[in-house]
């Protein structure tokens, strides 16, 4: 299996790696989706130190590069993509410093980035890469409890509310800072990431099946019933195991144990007839826009955790659907190994996001088993 596994991971790495655009600094003129390639490349380098001799200009290429061709003049419709606003809507739009670095209009876009230069600091020790990170927190600090029922909005637009996603992540890159600031600066961080997890817990975003829903009835600032999106279930997971890298306190695992267990259990709703992990435009399979990325968060913060406190559930979840992916989710074209979005099959037409995506499951699997 290892032996294998360390095949696919460099096909499957080298397949990404062909859609970077070193003018750019992005795979594809993804935005946010970069900074989640660009964290499967952190994954990757911290396991195999080849990878970061080959690959060791992608940081500093896309810290001095992406922020120059980043959307700010385009706006997310509903399913994800970003689309030109026009001039009278840029005009109108409230934007605070997006052009500054990673900054974005969306928290949850900035908060990707931070996560990814938190990365991108553990790999190479460069400072810029931490202080990247720490004022992209500010800009996220600076909007908490703005919306009417707390916690984070999702944009800068007024009126904004709440959504799982941004929450989650602000938890995570207060918790991941607080590990790697001095003892003088942590507690800032980490006061900050305790509160919002206090905050997550109480609107009651995780439901009685364990998972994770979208968002909060901005009336009654409670669950509304979204879905339940598997990046959803990744993020809180990573989160939480820098919550308890930060304090000691195990409770912080019970509970990631506990959302963790309610995906890779048999039956799972969040799971096919085989074990595999889908969002419900896999069953549909009408996966677009930002659900082709959703899925490899999952297995990549599961990974954190099953590095704290192994469990044999997830390590059979994680080599399951990794089998799967180079089964039935890959094709060879042109010299490289691609993977689509679909990882029980059948193989769709592959993309930088599709292929993270995939990558990300394929590292976890091999840290999970080496």
């Amino acid at each position: 299996m290892a032996a294998v596994m360390i095949l696919a991971l460099a096909s499957a790495g080298d397949q990404l790696m062909r859609w970077f655009n070193p003018d750019t600094g992005l795979w594809d003129n993804y935005w946010w989706q970069g900074a989640n390639m660009l964290s499967a490349v952190n994954d990757l380098s911290s396991l195999d130190e080849n990878v970061k001799n080959v690959y060791n200009s992608i940081w500093e290429n896309t810290y001095n590069n992406a922020p120059l061709n980043k959307p700010v003049s385009k706006r997310k419709r509903a399913d994800g993509a970003y689309v030109e606003m026009s001039p009278e809507e840029v005009k109108n739009r409230k934007v605070r410093r997006e052009d500054v670095g990673f900054i974005s209009h969306y928290y949850d876009d900035e908060g990707w980035w931070a996560l990814a230069w938190i990365g991108a600091l553990d790999n190479t020790g460069k400072r810029e890469y931490l202080d990247e990170a720490i004022a992209i927190w500010y800009d996220m600090n600076a909007a908490w409890n703005k919306p009417a029922c707390g916690g984070l909005p999702w944009n800068k637009d007024e009126g904004s509310g709440p959504l799982a996603i941004q929450n989650e992540i602000y938890i995570q890159v207060g918790a991941a800072l607080a590990n790697r600031v001095g003892d003088d600066q942590k507690n800032i961080y980490l006061d900050a990431a305790k509160e919002a997890w206090t905050w997550f817990q109480n609107i009651g975003l995780i439901n009685s099946d364990n998972l994770i829903n979208d968002g909060v009835d901005q009336d009654t600032c409670k669950n509304r019933g979204d879905p339940t999106f598997s990046y959803n279930q990744g993020v809180i997971l990573g989160g939480l195991v820098e919550l308890y890298e930060a304090t000691g306190d195990e409770s912080y695992l019970d509970r990631a144990s506990d959302i963790a267990n309610a995906v890779t259990i048999p039956g799972s709703s969040m799971l096919d007839d085989n074990g595999i992990l889908v969002d419900e435009c896999d069953r549909t399979q009408s996966c677009s826009g930002d659900g082709i990325m959703f899925k490899g968060v999952f297995p990549r913060n599961l990974k954190k955790l099953q590095a704290v406190r192994p469990s044999e559930q997830w390590k059979s979840f994680l080599e399951t659907n990794a089998q799967s992916i180079w089964s039935n989710d890959l094709s060879i074209e042109d010299g490289g190994c691609k993977n689509g979005v679909f990882w029980g099959g059948p193989y769709t037409e592959a993309d930088p996001a599709a292929q993270s995506s995939a990558l990300d499951c394929l590292i976890a699997a091999l840290a999970a088993t080496s």
